[in-house]
């Protein structure tokens, strides 16, 4: 097949003729190299544009048609199946018929990724005038994937997957080293594609945006429509500052940075030294207790490993109070990990009575952490005067920790509001509203469909 060109990523030609580049601007925005829905929304998320729709009571789909071939993806309508035959199905739905079950989705995205190398095809994403990004420009770090035993793992499993679908076609898989280098990429590439109120709900390979390096202080964040990125900032910085200086966040940064740098290292391997983790911001604050002197009462803050003495009544924690300040947190941060998949309110629970038990600050990370945890976990649940008091605690470490502008805090405070609204706190509701579509304008633009149809809507109705 003749290479061909494909540009496919959009920069602000505008920036250059500002001085100031105002948060909220789009500085870059691609479609994605190769994509691929989340597994468990398969039955209710069109597999091309990600659109979700509603089951009824009976399990059946109302407004998705099931791909005719393998039986097994969903599509809104005649021109998402066709687009979704052309972005990868087409190597996918006889494997799929023939085995009855979708692969795991990053599988698939091995999969497409494979078979768009092997087009041959030229496709780029210009992230400058004079400045494009190729597959072959991203960084795959060879030998640390080679060193890493569970990610070798993870490739030969992957890659048989992938050999077996891409058999009925005659293609085959690349060689060891070329398989490692692709995957690689991926690894260290891909985003996690979101709905708007930051749900996962697939996986992307972006060129354009990959050239975004992260910071625990990010300059700008990404939000999606369907499966195309937006890249936002969301603090204002120079015009003449190059976009290969602009930061995102890779990772979640509500976690003193010893566990940042780790998941970092583990993940993308490099070590972070942003000045967040080089100055160990915020380190003491997550992890510290409330002062347990009661003659008098005190309740300021001791900051756990600093100098474990309150800095106002210069009372000292024992080696018994430390010791069990320890095992508790070894035993959330257990907790938090088992509940990955699927969370228990009760859990949640008490894992938060247990903390404030040993006294444990509001905005110890392990706290806000958990209360992030019961507060969906309430609202999955409707238990929306439970999910109030946990929303209010969540925002506590929030507010501490992440920037004005992050798009945590917006969502955060735009559920507050419809609680509050539904709970009859017309008060605290116009507060929340405000404050959350001031963020939301910032982080998934003013002119989304999201901040239009969602976050408008709902502004209107509480202030008017």
């Amino acid at each position: 097949m003749s290479s061909f060109l494909v540009a496919r990523a959009s920069i602000n030609s505008t920036l250059a003729s500002s001085e100031v580049i105002k948060s909220g601007t789009v500085v870059l925005s691609c479609k994605p190299f190769a994509y691929t829905l989340v597994k468990d929304y398969a039955r209710n998320h069109c597999d091309c544009c990600f659109r979700k729709t509603e089951i009824n009571v009976t399990g059946e789909d109302l407004k998705l048609s099931r791909c005719g071939g393998c039986q097994l993806v969903w599509y809104c309508d005649r021109s998402c199946q066709k687009k979704g035959w052309n972005d990868g199905h087409r190597w996918e739905c006889k494997g799929f018929k023939k085995f009855g079950k979708l692969p795991p989705a990053f599988s698939r995205l091995l999969l497409r990724v494979i078979t768009k190398l092997q087009l041959k095809s030229d496709i780029y994403d210009r992230i400058s005038p004079n400045s494009n990004r190729r597959f072959d420009d991203l960084m795959s770090h060879y030998k640390e994937v080679r060193e890493d035993a569970m990610r070798m793992d993870h490739i030969y499993t992957s890659g048989k997957v992938v050999e077996s679908l891409l058999s009925l076609h005659d293609i085959s898989i690349p060689n060891e080293a070329e398989l490692v280098v692709i995957c690689g990429r991926i690894y260290v590439n891909t985003f996690s594609i979101t709905d708007p109120e930051l749900h996962q709900i697939g996986s992307g390979l972006y060129l354009g945006a990959s050239i975004f390096d992260h910071s625990c202080e990010p300059m700008a964040t990404a939000s999606f429509q369907s499966t195309t990125i937006y890249i936002r900032n969301i603090v204002d910085y120079p015009a003449n500052l190059p976009i290969q200086k602009v930061t995102i966040s890779y990772q979640d940064t509500l976690k003193p940075s010893s566990y940042r740098i780790s998941e970092l290292s583990g993940i993308y391997y490099f070590i972070c030294q942003c000045e967040r983790c080089s100055s160990n911001a915020y380190n003491s604050s997550m992890r510290a207790v409330l002062c347990q002197n009661r003659k008098p009462v005190c309740n300021s803050e001791i900051q756990v490993d600093v100098d474990d003495c309150c800095p106002e009544c210069k009372y000292s924690l024992d080696e018994t109070q430390i010791s069990k300040i320890k095992e508790t947190e070894d035993m959330v941060r257990g907790k938090l990990h088992e509940m990955q998949d699927v969370v228990y309110l009760d859990v949640c629970e008490t894992c938060l009575n247990i903390m404030k038990s040993v006294n444990f600050s509001d905005t110890h990370w392990l706290v806000t952490s958990m209360a992030s945890q019961a507060f969906d976990s309430s609202i999955d649940m409707n238990k929306w005067e439970n999910a109030y008091k946990y929303g209010q605690l969540t925002l506590k470490g929030y507010r501490k920790y992440l920037s004005k502008s992050h798009p945590l805090l917006g969502i955060l405070l735009l559920k507050l509001a419809k609680l509050s609204w539904y709970l009859d706190k017309e008060v605290e509701a116009k507060s929340f509203v405000v404050e959350a579509r001031k963020i939301i304008d910032i982080t998934h633009g003013q002119n989304s469909p999201f901040s239009l149809t969602q976050v408008f809507t709902l502004y209107k109705e509480i202030m008017y």
